[in-house]
């Protein structure tokens, strides 16, 4: 995909409301990657390495890209905490194929409000992480592979000449509470 200008160059282009030699390419490659490069959805959310390779070859087949969405998955636990709702996931709670799930049930209750007023965010989590399957000793590790990945994530592409849209996650309170609450929750 080459053109007259570099991947940074058309994306800033683009961002400053101007014509681009053409119109930029972001991919946003996981379950497609995976089932392309020829692994499972079960490797792809539990080994990082094996899913950042399954990107580089969907990104060569395709023929290159401006702009990555997101690399590899980050950590497993990284679905459930980021939603912060009950995930399942192929190889752990479904078939090595299947694509994971979020469970839309209320796992946030009136009283955990009230955790948040009187004991703060932190003690709140605590609380709230066995519910959705996270172990909250394991949170400080996750969250360091996390980063740990990001980081070289973004070492990979931006190497390449890649721009990288998004290498972490964050959602409003309102959006956050809205999910953990459930889309069957009446109020």
């Amino acid at each position: 995909m080459k053109g007259s200008m570099t991947s940074e160059e058309r994306i800033n282009t683009v961002v400053a409301l101007k014509e681009p030699d053409r119109v930029p390419i972001a991919l946003y490659m996981d379950a497609f990657a995976a089932r392309h490069a020829g692994i499972t959805l079960a490797e792809w959310v539990s080994d990082y390495e094996k899913g950042e390779l399954a990107v580089e070859k969907t990104f060569a087949d395709l023929g290159g890209c401006d702009a990555m969405i997101r690399t590899g998955c980050p950590h497993p636990d990284s679905y459930a905490m980021g939603a912060a709702i009950r995930t399942r996931l192929p190889g752990r709670d479904l078939g090595p194929d299947d694509l994971w799930q979020y469970e839309e049930t209320p796992t946030m209750t009136v009283e955990d409000y009230d955790t948040i007023i009187d004991k703060g965010i932190g003690a709140f989590w605590l609380g709230y992480w066995p519910r959705i399957g996270v172990d909250p000793a394991q949170v400080p590790a996750i969250g360091k592979a996390v980063a740990e990945n990001a980081r070289k994530g973004v070492e990979r592409w931006q190497g390449r000449g890649v721009q990288i849209f998004r290498g972490g996650l964050v959602l409003l309170p309102f959006d956050l509470f809205s999910l953990m609450e459930g889309s069957q929750s009446p109020g």
